[in-house]
């Protein structure tokens, strides 16, 4: 894997993989190209999971409002919802938590 990598940051004299010995570094305009496309991947992936866990969250804000709901119609079927729903929350914030410190970049 660490090959393929660096051969990304090289290229070929004559454009052909004949010759290991044949590879030049990549100029500045071309590094410059490619970390712009992965930087461009990265913000897509990034876009990407807040939609996913943006659903999550969505699914769940559902799931309380119905249950409230349920639980206001008829209340003797409350035992152990709001321990259930303080778990449930708890859980999906940190979920939503750790989430976003691995999409976002480290900043140093």
């Amino acid at each position: 894997m660490a090959t393929t990598a660096t051969r990304r940051w090289w290229r070929r004299h004559d454009g052909g993989d004949d010759d290991p010995d044949d590879l030049v570094p990549m100029d500045t305009q071309e590094q410059e190209e490619l970390v712009r496309s992965l930087e461009a991947k990265q913000a897509q992936q990034g876009r990407r999971w807040r939609r996913v866990f943006a659903g999550f969250l969505l699914g769940y804000v559902a799931f309380l409002v119905y249950s409230s709901f349920h639980h206001a119609w008829s209340p003797w079927e409350l035992v152990g919802f709001l321990l259930l729903t303080t778990i449930l929350l708890f859980m999906t914030f940190m979920v939503m938590f750790y989430a976003q410190l691995l999409i976002t970049p480290a900043i140093n």
